[in-house]
C-alpha cells in the first residue's frame, strides 16, 4: 500500500536506515511496518465510508483515480505517524 510507504519514508533513519535492512529482519519488519498498516487501513476505511455515504458508485475506481484524495490521505498519514511518534 502506497500509504504505508508514505509512513515509512517519514520514519526512515529513525527506526531503520535502508529498506534492505528492514526486509532482512522479519521481526523488525513487522515491528516497524505493522503500525503503519493499521493507520493506513483506518484512513482508507474512513475515506471509503465517507464516499459510500455520499453516494459514490464504484468507489474503488474513483478512490484510486483521485489526486486530491491521495494528497489528503498522504497528508493524514504523515500527521498520524508524527503524532504516534513511530
Amino acid at each position: 500500500m502506497a500509504l504505508v510507504g508514505v509512513g515509512l519514508r517519514r520514519v526512515r533513519g529513525k527506526t531503520f536506515h535502508t529498506y534492505t535492512e528492514l526486509l532482512a529482519n522479519t521481526p523488525h519488519f513487522d515491528e516497524v511496518v505493522e503500525p503503519h498498516l493499521k493507520i493506513a487501513r483506518r484512513l482508507l476505511r474512513e475515506e471509503w465510508r465517507k464516499r459510500a455515504s455520499e453516494g459514490h458508485v464504484q468507489t474503488e475506481y474513483s478512490l484510486a483515480g483521485s489526486s486530491p484524495t491521495w494528497t489528503e490521505l498522504s497528508d493524514a498519514m504523515k500527521e498520524e505517524v508524527d503524532a504516534e511518534d513511530l
